[in-house]
Order: structure tokens, then C-alpha cells, then sequence
């Protein structure tokens, strides 16, 4: 099977730096008009709090002790919390126009070129997965280079590509700890491409070296600041056999009404070239199936991929791949078939949003039209920027949480792991201006009322917060 060269993408820096700055300022401007509709971006508002406390008390990574986030997952937080897409938006645009300028440099036809280009950028579900899936657009950048550099391995046999695509590979588990399992992705695409060759030992050491050097030594800090390994070892090795299988097959059944039309496209890919047999025994095949594999992998721990994710990834597979599969697929003939079919994707993504996605993904159009609401969103905006005024504010953010995710003050929070909780306790006026507690909570916590006594005068009620001050 005849394989073409990569033309080098290196001398295309402007071109890519250029579309690099158009599309961050058009997701951001996009994020922030769904932000001010209160469509917040999805992520766990618990960790999200923690993080951005963790900033307001200039705390680090160790002193906080929050070795069961994932630490580039932590720090793409850490960067703006009140803005959690920010830096998955930076990272989201730098994927997109790495793969314009890759469409741009490897296809053949000015047809393909300009579809597959706009497809990719202004695609519905890739703006909502890099506005709104500020992990998946982590992991989407590393699995985008890994199989690249994989690709390029295949190429030119050279094992600096190797190492390469191992780093990018072991990086995510810095972003998801089940991505350990992607190994097995790894040994089974060596396993058919080199078994013969007598290499697989030396290259299956090269490409898990830097996963396992990354789970070890995760490992180690936490036996030297924590001392218990037993709860990220269930976190990280737990494999769910029967829920990745689920995923596969029941999320596939669940969304396919969603994602049948790029499922057909890998269907037309396949059967263009699923005529030479060749192709079956090649890498090129386990790397035409890694997005289904991959859910598969994500199921066994726990998660599922939303349509969005998948559909994105699929077509960033499809365009890495294509420089190998266009002569197969015969691209010059066939520019016309793939157009529409890019042409329909396009379209029916947005009709999809508009009538069958449901939760986050269905309000996702909602919200840039400006028809969505939600209650609690700005119940919690109003809270936090009640507490803006106070330098410090005593409250249990077991309860609290969600606030702390649209605070934008810089007072101090006195809270459960502080040094000075026990003393404010004890005198909470004297070291608190304000205390902010959960209604829910009230009934359940034993001090609640003692502290609501010492401060007195309700400064802002809401249907779930209440905040006391001493000074109206």
C-alpha cells in the first residue's frame, strides 16, 4: 500500500499564526456572550471552587492537597477560574488551525481544502466542545499530536516521532487518570504493525515509558505528602468493563439519531478503502478506529462522550489520516461526494442542536440566540458579588460551593481547612465581616445558628444563601 509523504507544515507559521488569532477572539467572543446568558461552561463546580480558593489564598499546587485533580486539568483552571473555557479556548484554537493549515498543506483539491477547513472551525459541536468541554478540548490537543507523531513514526520509521507521540500520549493522564488504559490502545496498534519485525519490545518500552514515568511518579508525591495511595489507586486502575461496553454500544444507540451522519462518512471512508486488504493489517486501520476506541476506553472509567466530543474527534481523525487515505480513496474523483457530505455534516450538526440535543447541548443554541435561562446560575452570580465588598467571609463551602465559582473578589475565605477556622469560630465577628451560609445546611449544622446570632443583620437572602453581616 503506497503511502504519501507529509509536506512539512513548518513553513506555514504566519499562515497558521493568522488563523490562530481569528479563531481565539471569535470562540472568546462566543464564550463570553454564552457567559453572559448564564451558560456556564461544564465543569464540576465543587473542583472548580477549590481551585479558584486555592488562587484567592495563594496557595499552591502541594499546599492545597489536591492530588486527586488531575494537574494540567488543575492549572488550565488555575489560570482564570471565573472564566473556566479560557485557556481550553486558547489551546482549542491552536488544534483548529493546526489542522487548517494541515488540510490546507496535505489535500489535494481547492474544494476539499475550503469544506473541510470550514467544517472543522465553525462546526457547532467543535465551538461547543472548546467553549464548553474545557477537558475534552485538553485532551482533544493531545491526542491530536500523538497520533500525528504516531502517523509520522509509521512514516519514516524514526524513533524521535515515536518518543514524541509517548510524551503526548503520557500527558493525559495529567488530564484524566483513567487515560492510563490508553496503553492498551498502544501495545494492541505495536502488536499488529511491528509483531513480526522482532522491534515490539524495544518500541512498546519507548511508547509507555512516559505514561507509566507519569503514573509512578504521581504515585510517589502522594505517598510523600499524603501517605494513602489507596484512593487514586481505585481512581486510576478501576476498569469497568461492562460500562465501557455500554458506552459504546448504548451511547452509540442513545445518540445515534445525533451522530449518524459522520458515522456514515467513516462508513463511505471504509468502504473506498476496505477494498485493499493491506489496509486492514495497518496501523492505518486501529487509527481510523480511535475514536470509537477511545470511548470505549472512557466508558471503562466511568465516562461518557457527549456527541459534540465525538463527532469532533472523528473528523480531527479523518483529516490526520487523510494524507494517507486520499490516494486510496482516490480524493481527486471523488472531491465532489466528500464535499457534500461534509456539506450535510455541517448542516444537520446544526439542525441536531437546534431539535435533538438535549441538557447542555440542546440549550447550547438556546443560549446564543439568548433564549435560555437558568435560575441558578444567576442566583449564584448575585451571591458572589454580594461578597465582593468583605475582606473576609467565614462559611463551610461543603455547602457553598457553587458561589465560589463566579467570585471575583479578592477578601479572604475562612472556611474548613483554614488555619484560622477554629479561631473564627470561636469569635467569627471579629475575624469575619460576613458569613455565608446555605439554608439547607442551616437545620443540619450546629453552629449555624450560634453564627447567625453573632453577626445579626442579614445583609442578602436569596432562595437557597443567606449572608450575615455585622454592618448594613
Amino acid at each position: 500500500m503506497k503511502i504519501t509523504q507529509f509536506p512539512s507544515l513548518k513553513d506555514n507559521w504566519k499562515r497558521f499564526l493568522v488563523f490562530f488569532i481569528l479563531l481565539v477572539f471569535l470562540y472568546m467572543f462566543i464564550s463570553q456572550l454564552l457567559m453572559a446568558q448564564n451558560f456556564y461552561p461544564n465543569v464540576d463546580q465543587r473542583m472548580l471552587s477549590r481551585i479558584l480558593l486555592d488562587k484567592v489564598h495563594s496557595r499552591g499546587f502541594l499546599e492545597s492537597d489536591s492530588f486527586d485533580i488531575p494537574l494540567f486539568l488543575y492549572y488550565s483552571l488555575w489560570v482564570f477560574p471565573q472564566w473556566p473555557a479560557f485557556f481550553s479556548i486558547i489551546v482549542g484554537a491552536f488544534v483548529i488551525s493546526f489542522l487548517i493549515v494541515y488540510v490546507l498543506e496535505n489535500f489535494k483539491t481547492p474544494l476539499i481544502k475550503i469544506v473541510f477547513s470550514s467544517a472543522i472551525a465553525l462546526l457547532p459541536s467543535s465551538v461547543y466542545v472548546i467553549s464548553n468541554q474545557p477537558m475534552i478540548a485538553l485532551l482533544m490537543f493531545f491526542f491530536s499530536l500523538a497520533l500525528y507523531f504516531l502517523l509520522e513514526f509509521y512514516q519514516s520509521q524514526r524513533v524521535f516521532y515515536l518518543f514524541l507521540s509517548a510524551i503526548a500520549f503520557g500527558l493525559q493522564f495529567y488530564i484524566q487518570f483513567q487515560f492510563f488504559w490508553l496503553g492498551l490502545l498502544l501495545i494492541l496498534f505495536f502488536a499488529v504493525s511491528y509483531w513480526k519485525t522482532g522491534l515490539i519490545i524495544n518500541y512498546l518500552i519507548t511508547i509507555l515509558f512516559p505514561l507509566l514515568f507519569f503514573l509512578l511518579s504521581w504515585f510517589f508525591l502522594i505517598w510523600v505528602f499524603r501517605g494513602d495511595l489507596s484512593r487514586l489507586s481505585t481512581q486510576v486502575f478501576s476498569l469497568d468493563l461492562k460500562n465501557g461496553i455500554n458506552c459504546l454500544f448504548q451511547c452509540f444507540q442513545t445518540n445515534l439519531i445525533s451522530r449518524w451522519p459522520i458515522m456514515l462518512f467513516y462508513l463511505y471512508i471504509l468502504f473506498r478503502v476496505g477494498r485493499y486488504r493491506s489496509f486492514y493489517r495497518s496501523p492505518l486501520f486501529l487509527a481510523f478506529m480511535a475514536p470509537f476506541i477511545l470511548i470505549f476506553i472512557l466508558g471503562t472509567g466511568g465516562n461518557q462522550t457527549s456527541t459534540s466530543a465525538f463527532i469532533i474527534l472523528s473528523l480531527m481523525n479523518l483529516i490526520i489520516l487523510f494524507p494517507y487515505l486520499g490516494p486510496l480513496v482516490n480524493e481527486k474523483r471523488q472531491k465532489v461526494v466528500i464535499a457534500i457530505f461534509l456539506i450535510f455534516i455541517f448542516a444537520y450538526d446544526v439542525c441536531s442542536f437546534l431539535y435533538l440535543r438535549r441538557e447542555n447541548e440542546g440549550a447550547f443554541l438556546k443560549a446564543f440566540q439568548g433564549e435560555y435561562k437558568n435560575e441558578s446560575v444567576a442566583e449564584y452570580r448575585i451571591a458572589a458579588s454580594q461578597l465582593t465588598p468583605f475582606h473576609s467571609v467565614l462559611t463551610d463551602t461543603e455547602y457553598t460551593y457553587p458561589i465560589f465559582c463566579f467570585y471575583e473578589g479578592n477578601g479572604t475565605i475562612i472556611t474548613k481547612g483554614s488555619p484560622l477556622y477554629q479561631t473564627a469560630m470561636a469569635n467569627p465577628a471579629h475575624f469575619a465581616q460576613a458569613y455565608l451560609v446555605d439554608k439547607q445546611s442551616m437545620s443540619i449544622s450546629q453552629d449555624s445558628e450560634r453564627l447567625s446570632e453573632a453577626y445579626g443583620y442579614r445583609y442578602y437572602e436569596s432562595e437557597r444563601f443567606i449572608i450575615f453581616s455585622t454592618q448594613k
